[in-house]
C-alpha cells in the first residue's frame, strides 16, 4: 500500500497536518468540507475533543469545533508529536452539536 500523505499547514500552535489526497477529495465530494478548512477546528478555544470509540488498529480522536459559521466534526490520528493526520471532516450531527453546547456551558 502506497501512502499519499502530505504535510500541508502549520498553525499557531505548531501543529502540522497531513492527509491522504484521494481521501480528502472523496470527503469534499461527500461532506462538502475540505481537509484544509478542517484544520481550523483546532483554533476554536472551546473545541470538544474525545476518543474515537469506533477506531480499530490505531488511536483516533474526534474534535468538534467552529470553523467560520459551521460546526465541524473532524476525526484524526496523531502518528507523531505535533502531527495530525486528518481522516474525515463533516458538519456536526445534532448530537455532536448538543454535546458541544453542553461542554461550552460546563467546561
Amino acid at each position: 500500500m502506497v501512502e499519499r500523505y502530505i504535510a500541508v499547514v502549520m498553525d499557531d500552535d505548531g501543529l502540522q497536518f497531513c492527509w491522504d489526497n484521494s481521501k480528502a477529495a472523496s470527503n469534499l465530494d461527500k461532506h462538502d468540507v475540505s481537509f484544509e478548512a478542517a484544520t481550523y477546528v483546532f483554533d476554536d478555544p472551546m473545541r470538544l475533543e474525545r476518543d474515537d470509540v469506533f477506531a480499530e488498529r490505531e488511536y483516533r480522536n474526534v474534535v468538534t469545533g467552529w470553523v467560520d459559521d459551521t460546526l465541524l466534526t473532524v476525526v484524526y490520528s496523531s502518528p507523531e508529536n505535533n502531527l495530525c493526520r486528518i481522516i474525515s471532516a463533516r458538519p456536526a450531527t445534532v448530537r455532536e452539536r448538543n454535546d458541544y453546547e453542553q461542554n461550552s456551558l460546563h467546561p
